[in-house]
């Protein structure tokens, strides 16, 4: 029996980084000299003009993306059936949701002279995920597992689900397709 689970609706990409203090300045400047009250707005329209690492490529600590808790899921096998169908955190009622990662960032895992990125955008619309698992009896969905990925910076954090498991076998959640609908960017400062 292949047992199919689809992700829609809402997710998140995620990454921590560093970047220089010298590039920051860069940026700080060319913000203020053109009215630029957000860091989104500046990654968006500006980081090329600069020669500034894209947001998403600002990645050397951890690039993750996934569902989020608001994301819709569908679990059906080959016949139809409907095993499942609703939110991600509804799913928690019938099967374990676990928080097998978590991963802290501060200022001390940067190198000198170079300061704290992180970067997390909102996806919307076209997030859609289908991961299909061979069962070779009937389909126990208390045997499923979904992992919760949650990242922490100095100032904030963000979680994705990005791993599916089913009676101990893994399979990555991959992202098909989306559409990014806001953007979040933080660069620490000196104390």
């Amino acid at each position: 029996m292949i047992i199919t689970i689809e992700f829609s609706g809402y997710g998140n990409e995620i990454v921590v980084g560093s970047i220089s203090k010298e590039d920051h300045q860069k940026i700080l400047d060319y913000m203020e000299k053109n009215d630029i009250e957000e860091l989104s707005d500046f990654y968006y329209e500006h980081a090329d003009e600069l020669g500034i690492t894209a947001w998403h490529d600002t990645d050397e600590f951890v690039h993750a993306y996934g569902p989020n808790d608001e994301t819709d899921v569908t679990i059906t096998d080959e016949d139809g059936n409907t095993y499942y169908e609703g939110t991600i955190m509804g799913l928690d009622d019938e099967t374990p949701l676990y928080r097998e990662q978590t991963e802290e960032f501060d200022e001390t895992d940067i190198k000198e002279g170079h300061r704290l990125f992180h970067g997390s955008s909102g996806e919307e619309g076209d997030w859609y995920v289908e991961i299909e698992i061979a069962v070779d009896e009937d389909f126990d969905i208390s045997k499923l597992g979904i992992r919760e990925r949650y990242i922490q910076t100095t100032e904030d954090g963000g979680m994705v689900f990005d791993k599916v498991t089913y009676n101990g076998e893994e399979y990555d959640i991959e992202l098909q397709s989306s559409e990014t609908t806001g953007l979040w960017i933080y660069i620490s400062e000196d104390e």
